[in-house]
């Protein structure tokens, strides 16, 4: 199956510099998303390094609804693979746009996240290295233990 759906972003400029090619893309995980807020750490990074903000809400989270329910048929959307895909193509698409707004290209891609969104921001980096500069993954699970019994101990 070939669909689309709205995923839905938030971006803030308020510290990006023309000239500057750094953007953070903050991945987030298994809530809704809100817009970024200044006072978080990764945006004071970005605030540092004159970086465009951008956040992402994963599928099936939030509005980011990419099938018309939650029946069992179309919860197989629901995967870290799509997840990666979807920042994929989001990626490419910023780049296409920022190419023909600013007039150059060869952005510089921050992945952040911490948790699942961290193993996410992990996995981007491995499966896409082509499209990001740096993967920044705080907590970031990335190796299944089966029956793991030390979760929050």
């Amino acid at each position: 199956m070939n669909t689309t759906y709205m995923q839905r972003t938030y971006w803030k400029d308020d510290f990006f510099k023309t000239g500057s090619k750094n953007i953070f893309l903050y991945i987030c995980g298994e809530s809704t998303c809100n817009a970024p807020e200044s006072a978080r750490f990764w945006t004071e990074v970005g605030n540092l390094n004159n970086a465009m903000l951008y956040i992402a809400e994963h599928r099936y989270y939030g509005e980011s609804q990419p099938r018309p329910d939650w029946s069992t048929p179309n919860l197989k959307y629901l995967s870290a693979e799509q997840a990666l895909a979807d920042l994929a193509n989001f990626v490419q698409a910023k780049n296409d746009e920022l190419n023909l707004k600013y007039g150059y290209n060869d952005w510089q891609w921050v992945v952040v996240g911490g948790s699942y969104p961290g193993a996410l921001s992990a996995w981007f980096k491995f499966k896409y290295p082509h499209l990001v500069k740096i993967s920044w993954a705080s907590s970031g699970v990335v190796h299944a233990i089966k029956d793991y019994n030390m979760y929050d101990y």
